[in-house]
C-alpha cells in the first residue's frame, strides 16, 4: 500500500461557464476595439479601372478591389500589366452601368471581351463621359490620374484653337475635361 498523504491532487480546471465566456469575448473584443481605434479601415467600394497592357491595348473593367484585380490578370498575362485609373462608383449597379456604357462607346475598337485598342486616355474619357451621360458621381483615387496622363503641347495647342480649353486652364484635369467637351462635341 502506498502513502498518499505527500501528494498534491491536481485539480482540473472548470469549464467557464456561460456567463464567464460571455464575459471574456467582451473583453476581447473592447480590447481589439481599442487596438483599432484611429487606424483607416479599407471598406470594400465598387469601381470602374483601366488597366493597360505593355504592348498597349487597355482594359477597362469593373471591381471591388482595382489592385487585387491587377493582381489576378498579371498571372495569367504574358506582358507586364499597369493600373492606370481607378474611380469608385459606390454600388455594383453604378460600376456595371459606367463600365458597360465606356465599353459600348469604345465597341469600334474592340479587340476581345473588355480589351480594346485605345490610348489610356481615351478610356479614361469614355469612363468619365460616360458616368456624366447616365448622372453618376465618380471619386478618381490616388495619383496615377494625373501621373499618367501627358498630352502633349500641340494637342493642348489644337484643343485652345478649337475652343475646348481655356489658355488659362492647361492643368492635367482641364485637359481631360477638354478632350471630354471635344468627345461630346461641345465648345466652352
Amino acid at each position: 500500500m502506498t502513502d498518499t498523504s505527500n501528494v498534491i491532487p491536481i485539480s482540473r480546471p472548470k469549464d467557464p461557464t456561460a456567463a464567464e465566456r460571455q464575459r471574456r469575448f467582451r473583453a476581447r473584443k473592447r480590447e481589439q476595439e481599442r487596438r483599432n481605434r484611429g487606424k483607416q479601415r479599407h471598406l470594400p467600394c465598387h469601381c470602374v479601372y483601366v488597366i493597360r497592357s505593355e504592348p498597349g491595348p487597355v482594359k477597362i473593367g469593373k471591381a471591388i478591389n482595382a489592385s487585387k484585380r491587377l493582381k489576378d490578370l498579371q498571372t495569367s498575362s504574358p506582358f507586364p500589366l499597369s493600373l492606370e485609373y481607378v474611380a469608385g462608383c459606390g454600388t455594383e449597379s453604378a460600376s456595371g452601368k459606367i463600365e458597360k456604357r465606356a465599353q459600348k462607346s469604345l465597341h469600334e475598337k474592340q479587340m476581345s471581351g473588355e480589351w480594346f485598342n485605345v490610348p489610356v486616355l481615351e478610356a479614361i474619357v469614355a469612363i468619365e463621359t460616360a458616368a456624366s451621360e447616365l448622372g453618376l458621381g465618380l471619386k478618381r483615387w490616388g495619383p496615377r490620374f494625373t501621373v499618367n496622363v501627358k498630352v502633349d503641347a500641340a494637342l493642348q495647342d489644337d484643343l485652345i484653337a478649337a475652343g475646348f480649353l481655356r489658355v488659362d486652364d492647361k492643368t492635367e484635369r482641364g485637359i481631360v475635361e477638354a478632350i471630354k467637351r471635344a468627345v461630346q462635341g461641345y465648345t466652352i
